[in-house]
């Protein structure tokens, strides 16, 4: 089982602050979806979590400080997929994702053959087997992005976090990496953080909902017990001219035009 805390983390550039006081708490088993607009400061807090960016206060995974961490070992327990990953490397797909096992290996030591063939099963289930000896670089954007997200989820890492990892894809796509994400938390056990401008997204497959705006965390909401109402209110600081509805169990959220 995996816990992680954050504590008055506290993200600073010069005399500006990108992410105020946050304090908050990821267990294994959950899926946790963080919206909000562009620049409030989304990309820094999962940048830091990552132990990617200094911060103040402290991030622990299990009670380990993330930032006396080597590169190292926060790999071996937190995997990455950040906005604008890509790979200019002319490899083929299969050893792209491959490269996701790289954390483990010694210098110079070559990849072991059940490596090769989980990370061929990782490229079968995005549904990319076909493209295993394909150039990296001259698969689509999507392709590219199903590429890096089977390379991110390739060792099931205690922790994934995820920028945006899906927003080059198509509608099938999309349902399909967040259908892995979820099962990777409820049948690993994984933390599953991910940010997206989707709110569609995260009302279908988060467990817990972060309303973030101007660097502060607003507001976090566990869909399985809060009301309709508290989430309306929550959307309501993110989003205006918005409405929720109840549809088979699960929210819906419409674009409302005001009337005149």
């Amino acid at each position: 089982m995996a816990e992680l805390l954050l504590h008055d983390l506290r993200c600073m550039y010069k005399n500006y602050c990108a992410v105020q006081s946050t304090s908050l708490r990821f267990s294994s088993g959950g899926v946790y979806v963080l919206l909000g607009p562009n620049g409030c400061g989304k990309s820094t807090l999962l940048r830091s979590i990552c132990g990617l960016q200094t911060f103040e206060g402290s991030c622990t995974l299990n009670g380990q400080n993330i930032q006396k961490m080597s590169a190292q070992k926060r790999a071996n327990l937190i995997s990455y997929l950040g906005q604008n990953s890509t790979a200019q490397l002319h490899l083929s797909a299969l050893e792209i994702v491959a490269m996701g096992f790289y954390p483990l290996l010694g210098a110079f030591e070559p990849l072991k053959q059940h490596q090769l063939e989980t990370a061929l099963a990782a490229l079968k289930l995005v549904g990319l087997e076909n493209c295993a000896q394909q150039d990296f670089l001259t698969l689509s954007g999507g392709q590219q992005q199903l590429t890096l997200f089977a390379r991110t989820i390739l060792r099931k890492t205690p922790v994934i976090v995820l920028d945006e990892p899906d927003s080059a894809l198509d509608f099938e796509n999309r349902h399909r990496m967040l259908g892995h994400l979820s099962a990777l938390a409820k049948q690993d056990g994984c933390i599953v953080l991910l940010c997206t401008h989707d709110p569609a997204t995260a009302l279908e497959y988060a467990d817990s909902i972060l309303f973030m705006k101007n660097g502060a965390i607003l507001n976090q909401l566990d869909l399985a017990c809060c009301s309709q109402d508290a989430l309306t209110a929550a959307f309501h600081q993110l989003y205006s001219n918005i409405q929720l509805i109840s549809y088979e169990g699960k929210f819906v959220m419409i674009h409302s035009t005001p009337s005149c």
